[in-house]
């Protein structure tokens, strides 16, 4: 140990080798600064979303629905549903619907923009797929519902539910 420290002081007092010392030193020293930064845990941090949450507001709009080769028109109107299917007209509103025999019952609450938002809203993606214009659509599971949205303010979203796929466009 002491013939270590012998050569350090004999290296200290030439200036030309007393840089090279303090230079290496530094090197060591930035080393593992970047050492013990790329072993640190990495954490995410998680960039809320702030587009979806307009639809809230939106409490006035209509929906195309298609379903196989049919297509539902309707007009969503401070949670009272209005649409048309095969020339029937149809008005659900507080879980009542008139007529009450509807073929597709399950997909009436999804033509609520808000209840598709409120599912979503708290969920991770399970899949997510870029496509080559730049647009994302994601895709959420929520009991057994499969939901595929194709923008941030829910205007395209696909709706899967028991090997049937409902398309909704809200507008």
């Amino acid at each position: 140990m002491s013939n270590i420290l012998n050569i350090i002081k004999t290296i200290w007092k030439s200036d030309r080798y007393r840089s090279l010392l303090i230079l290496a030193l530094y090197f060591i020293f930035f080393l593992g600064i970047i050492v013990i930064a790329k072993m640190s845990p990495k954490s995410e941090v998680k960039v809320e979303d702030k587009g979806i949450s307009n639809i809230e507001v939106n409490d006035t709009y209509s929906f195309e629905v298609s379903i196989k080769d049919s297509i539902i028109k309707g007009t969503y109107d401070y949670s009272y549903i209005k649409f048309e299917y095969d020339g029937i007209e149809y008005e659900y509103s507080n879980d009542i619907l008139l007529p009450n025999k509807f073929e597709y019952m399950d997909i009436i609450k999804f033509m609520n923009r808000s209840y598709v938002f409120d599912l979503i809203k708290d969920k991770e993606a399970y899949s997510t797929t870029k496509f080559k214009n730049g647009n994302t659509s994601k895709t959420y599971l929520v009991d057994d519902i499969e939901i595929t949205t194709y923008d941030k303010e829910l205007y395209n979203v696909d709706i899967k539910i028991n090997d049937l796929t409902y398309k909704i466009t809200y507008k």
